[in-house]
């Protein structure tokens, strides 16, 4: 279960007025009367809607206290528009999806301008523009499968940490290992490609191809392509492990990172029973090919709910992360990273704020290579669900909470 997550769908009205009264011990001849009106209301009421609407909008204002590259606040924007249809409200096959989502940035770009860290500070710095993030079509497959292709972003199905979600450093989202050896079709920019997901008791496997050069969509996989690969074990927490392989075209005319692999795994563990417990969080990865830039990452963490008496929707986080670089390999990644990978430690708060209507504030203080901290407010709204738009599979509905993910540096903005 997410527990990072915030505003919930609307819940669909109750309907049935007719059948309510025929429960009631009034009498046959009273329930006989208001039925036609239980009727004619029904007939009436607007059908539910086919389409699900999410907007989401955080802003963040960051402060470099002293070191770093400059002293001095920035800010930071991200908004989002998503849509899902049900694709059986419109012939499709029952229980498909399309889902659309529309993204703008909007970034002082603060790792690159004022801190200097190579994980960056913030999981929504990103270079100011607007753009489709995502736009795919879903379908189940018989009993345990589901595939989707299309416009996909990968750090929102694969190697996914709830209970790290509240945190604000890029890197507990997607891992270095993947975000800065590879162009990984991830935040601000997702990819083409195709996924299977397939569940059995508490059993997850999940396998995505994607393109190598989500910069340049046009591109489809004839610049080559990355493969990932995650099994998931959901008992009393979630365990993990996955594996990526990044696969470029050599004779392709953009210049890609070189061919890479690597993998990973994780543990979110609940620390007792019951709904919303404290949790701790445990993850690493490798990679082994001496041609990346980054050789390992580690991110280990908690998160806290209710941390105050009297103030249940409250939660207190704490994770370190640590990347480790190869500083012979960094000239090969076109700038994707800053001059030196090292620890970064966060600290974060969501205070419940009584009659909002978004999802939180946070607020986050760091240390990296110069002190920093970060004041985020963000709000949500959406729609009432259709029938089918409730059954997300794992990753999803925590994806309007956590945009954390690796920031390319890169020296041109992306193409479409």
């Amino acid at each position: 279960m997410d527990r990072t997550a915030g505003w919930k769908p609307f819940a669909r009205p109750h309907r049935g007025l007719a059948r309510a009264l025929a429960a009631c011990p009034i009498g046959l001849a009273l329930a006989a009367a208001a039925a036609p009106a239980a009727t004619a209301a029904q007939a009436e009421a607007p059908p539910a809607s086919p389409v699900n609407w999410t907007l989401s909008l955080d802003s963040e204002i960051v402060d470099n206290l002293g070191g770093g590259i400059a002293p001095g606040s920035v800010g930071d924007t991200l908004a989002r528009l998503g849509f899902v249809l049900d694709g059986g409200a419109v012939g499709l096959p029952r229980g498909s999806r399309i889902k659309a989502t529309l993204q703008r940035t909007q970034s002082g770009q603060p790792s690159a301008t004022r801190i200097g860290d190579a994980q960056s500070v913030t999981n929504i710095e990103a270079p100011s523009r607007s753009r489709v993030y995502e736009l795919w079509y879903g379908q189940p497959a018989g009993a345990n499968w589901e595939l989707r292709a299309g416009l996909i972003a990968a750090d929102a199905h694969f190697d996914v940490l709830d209970s790290a979600g509240l945190l604000l450093n890029g890197s507990f989202g997607a891992e270095p290992i993947w975000s800065g050896n590879t162009v990984a079709p991830i935040f601000p920019m997702s990819g083409i490609g195709a996924m299977a997901t397939w569940h059995v008791g508490a059993w997850t496997s999940r396998t995505g191809v994607f393109q190598a050069d989500p910069q340049d969509r046009s591109s489809a996989l004839r610049r080559g392509a990355t493969w990932m690969e995650e099994g998931a074990y959901h008992g009393s927490g979630t365990y993990k492990l996955g594996a990526w392989s990044y696969r470029p075209d050599a004779s392709a005319d953009a210049p890609l990172p070189r061919a890479d692999w690597g993998s990973y795994f994780s543990v979110d563990q609940p620390l007792s029973a019951g709904d919303n417990p404290s949790s701790v969080f445990l993850r690493a990865g490798w990679s082994p090919a001496q041609v990346g830039a980054v050789a390992y990452d580690l991110q280990a963490g908690m998160l806290v709910p209710g941390p105050l008496p009297g103030r249940a929707q409250d939660q207190f986080s704490f994770g370190v992360a640590r990347a480790l670089s190869r500083p012979g390999n960094r000239d090969r990644l076109r700038g994707h990273l800053p001059a030196r990978a090292d620890a970064a430690s966060v600290l974060a708060a969501r205070p419940a704020v009584r009659g909002a209507s978004g999802r939180y504030p946070a607020v986050g203080a760091g240390r990296h290579p110069a002190p920093a901290h970060r004041i985020r407010i963000g709000t949500g709204a959406g729609g009432p669900p259709g029938p089918e738009s409730e059954a997300l599979s794992e990753g999803e509905g925590r994806e309007c909470v956590d945009y954390a993910s690796r920031l390319h540096n890169r020296p041109n903005s992306p193409r479409l």
